[in-house]
């Protein structure tokens, strides 16, 4: 294991985290994933002022204005090499960031972490909110952006979103 046996001078840690703490590292790994800011219905603008990424139906997530949206929702890339850097609000990309609910509820299974408990109160509040949202524009798609272009993704088009879907819903966590 890391940080014992001969020759190691630095125990492994993960952003200041030892291994042995999983609590503080899945705390770590979600804040991330949901570090969004507030939730938005539509991220990006065209110069013309239409939208780049929105829910396709126009339904508003249920969750607009809370904390808690996934970061993919509202993060960037690099474009497509001539204007440089471009947003990019994937729902692709966030439904990669959602398989960290399977790993919380391996952890929770194995008795080392609970994002219910008490003392994560504040990530699970995020959790929950980024969770409603990502499955409503799943549920109603939406029109992503990412590396300079549109892509369109619906629920039916992503067969790991089910799963996910489902452990989430099912009140596992």
């Amino acid at each position: 294991s890391a940080g014992h046996g001969v020759g190691v001078r630095t125990p492994f840690v993960y952003h200041g985290n030892p291994l042995s703490d999983v609590g503080a590292i899945m705390n770590d790994l979600l804040l991330h994933n949901y570090s969004g800011g507030a939730v938005v219905s539509s991220y990006g603008e065209y110069p013309d002022g239409k939208p780049k990424a929105y829910i396709l139906d126009g339904i508003p997530s249920p969750v607009e204005g809370k904390l808690g949206m996934m970061k993919e929702f509202a993060s960037g890339d690099g474009g497509d090499g001539k204007s440089g850097p471009d947003i990019r609000s994937s729902c692709g990309y966030t439904s990669h960031d959602f398989i960290m609910i399977i790993a919380a509820l391996a952890a929770k299974e194995l008795g080392i972490y609970d994002l219910r408990a008490p003392e994560n109160a504040e990530v699970a509040a995020l959790v929950d909110v980024g969770n409603i949202d990502f499955i409503h524009k799943y549920e109603h798609g939406y029109m992503s952006y990412s590396l300079a272009s549109p892509h369109e993704h619906r629920e039916n088009e992503n067969d790991g979103y089910f799963l996910w879907k489902s452990y989430w819903q099912s009140g596992a966590l």
